[in-house]
C-alpha cells in the first residue's frame, strides 16, 4: 500500500513536471513568436526607412520627401504658418566629380547634407531631391522669413568648405 502511495505521488509529481513543461513550452512558444512578429515589424519599419530616405546622405528621398512633404502640408492646413519650398543646387558639381574624383563628389553632398540639416529647425524636411539638388520644406510666418533662410544656408555652405578624403572642397 506505501507503494501504491508513493508510486501515486511520483505520477502525480510528473504529471505535474509534464504540465510545468508543457506552460514553461507554450510561454516560450508564445514569447518567441511576439518576438518574431515584433522582429518582422521592426524590418518593416527599417524597410520603410530606408525606402524614404536617401542612401548616399540620410536625407529624405524624392518619395520621403513627397509622404512627409503631404502630411507636413496637410497639418499646416490648420496651422497660422504657411510651408516654404526651397530649392538648392551645388554649383558646378560636375567640375568637383571631374576634379576629385566620384568619392570625394560624394564626400560633398553627405557634407552638405550634414550642414545644412544642421541649420535648419526640427520642423523642416530636408531631401535630396536629384543628383546635386536638394530640397527643403520649412514652415514659416512669411515670405521675408524664407528669403532670409535660404540666405543664411546658401552663405553658410559658400563659407565652409567641406571636409572630404580628398581634402577641403569650397562649394556655392
Amino acid at each position: 500500500q506505501e507503494a501504491d502511495v508513493a508510486l501515486r505521488a511520483l505520477e502525480a509529481e510528473r504529471a505535474a513536471l509534464r504540465l510545468g513543461l508543457a506552460r514553461s513550452l507554450s510561454g516560450e512558444l508564445l514569447a518567441w513568436q511576439s518576438a518574431r512578429a515584433g522582429l518582422r515589424l521592426a524590418e518593416g519599419r527599417l524597410e520603410l526607412a530606408r525606402a524614404l530616405s536617401d542612401d548616399l546622405t540620410g536625407a529624405l528621398s524624392r518619395r520621403g520627401l513627397r509622404e512627409l512633404g503631404e502630411r507636413m502640408l496637410s497639418m499646416q492646413a490648420h496651422q497660422p504658418t504657411s510651408v516654404a519650398v526651397l530649392m538648392m543646387d551645388v554649383d558646378h558639381f560636375k567640375a568637383v566629380n571631374d576634379q576629385y574624383g566620384h568619392q570625394v563628389g560624394d564626400d560633398v553632398l553627405r557634407q552638405v547634407t550634414q550642414l545644412t540639416r544642421e541649420r535648419l529647425r526640427d520642423d523642416a524636411l530636408l531631401a535630396r531631391y536629384g543628383g546635386e539638388e536638394f530640397t527643403v520644406l520649412l514652415p514659416v510666418r512669411s515670405h521675408l522669413e524664407a528669403s532670409a533662410v535660404a540666405e543664411r544656408l546658401r552663405q553658410m555652405l559658400a563659407l565652409t568648405p567641406c571636409e572630404t578624403r580628398g581634402g577641403p572642397v569650397t562649394i556655392t
